[in-house]
């Protein structure tokens, strides 16, 4: 075991290095230990840094190819005065694997995957607060400094749990506009602010993240200005433009690329609170909502659409921002 003693205390510095691997769907990669699951963690040996650690884990994991990722998240945790034991520093890395070799080793048991919101019931709590703010790091393209597994300086992500809620959504199949001919049960909106980002509402209830939508109708731009006003106070400008159809069963939801000009204060419901609107980048947000709700080609045909016709900027990868309850013009 690597360890370190602080100058001026006896106390003993552990150094770890944990990998956090995603798959395509944005699930976890998890060590099955025993009957128990763990996460890709290893004790940094003398002569490593922290970075060296993490490729020993993924050479180990994947291939002598493999390489972490970029840093997403350092942790300190010191014993409590109740406890005896090391102070740990924990570097989070993001591990790089490709969507193959996932599933390869999954396939040789060498690797469980797990959703998000389910870290919290596979893991002791301070990992599962660790990872979860490793993958908000990982979405927002930042690195974050934890205490005991919590964000010093949390962010939306961090304050309301996202993507601990998200849920397994059913595979359906998109469908660009010219190939299918309709009335799409339910609409849903890319609602695009002035500088390239998308609106997301998120429930505080269910924990689920969603881009605003509601029932569809013959005519999606109409319906969609309706559920926009309704679930989430925003005004769209009349440009809006259907993009295509996701369909599940016997359901098509029609998705509509808009602008953004106005979102109003939000009304408070009796006995619910208040839905959480959030901005993020397009493909941002297609990793905050239900897997498989949104495929690539949607999204590449959304991003195309806003990009040609609606001549708006490619959003930069940034953290997420919260609208406040007021509102304002965008």
């Amino acid at each position: 075991m690597h360890s370190r003693t602080t100058a001026g205390t006896d106390r003993v510095h552990v150094l770890q290095t944990a990998v956090v691997v995603t798959d395509s769907d944005g699930r976890v990669g998890l060590r099955p230990a025993g009957e128990r699951l763990e996460p890709f963690i290893t004790t940094v040996r003398g002569g490593e840094t922290p970075q060296d650690a993490a490729v020993r884990t993924l050479v180990h994991l994947a291939s002598p190819r493999a390489t972490p990722g970029r840093l997403l998240a350092i942790d300190w945790t010191a014993p409590t005065p109740d406890t005896t034991g090391s102070a740990a520093i924990v570097h989070l890395y993001e591990g790089q694997v490709t969507a193959s070799h996932c599933a390869e080793l999954e396939a040789d048991g060498q690797i469980q995957f797990v959703a998000p919101g389910d870290l919290d019931n596979a893991l002791p709590p301070l990992w599962a607060c660790r990872l979860l703010a490793a993958l908000h790091a990982r979405v927002e393209g930042t690195v974050t400094e934890l205490d005991h597994g919590r964000p010093r300086h949390p962010g939306a992500l961090d304050r309301h749990r996202i993507l601990s809620g998200r849920a397994q959504a059913a595979e359906g199949k998109w469908m660009p506009c010219e190939r299918w001919d309709g009335t799409p049960t339910n609409v849903r909106g890319w609602l695009f602010a002035p500088d390239g980002r998308v609106l997301l509402l998120h429930d505080p209830t269910t924990g689920r993240t969603s881009l605003p939508g509601g029932a569809g109708g013959e005519d999606p731009a109409i319906s969609l200005g309706v559920v926009s006003a309704t679930t989430a106070r925003a005004t769209l400008s009349q440009d809006r433009e259907v993009v295509g159809y996701h369909l599940l069963g016997d359901e098509a939801t029609a998705s509509v690329v808009a602008r953004l000009r106005v979102l109003g204060p939000l009304v408070p419901a009796p006995c619910a609170p208040l839905p959480i609107r959030l901005l993020a980048t397009p493909r941002q947000a297609r990793e905050l909502v239900p897997y498989a709700a949104v495929t690539r080609s949607e999204l590449e045909a959304v991003m195309h659409l806003a990009h040609s016709e609606f001549e708006l900027p490619s959003a930069d990868c940034r953290p997420i921002a919260e609208v406040p309850c007021t509102g304002g013009v965008l």
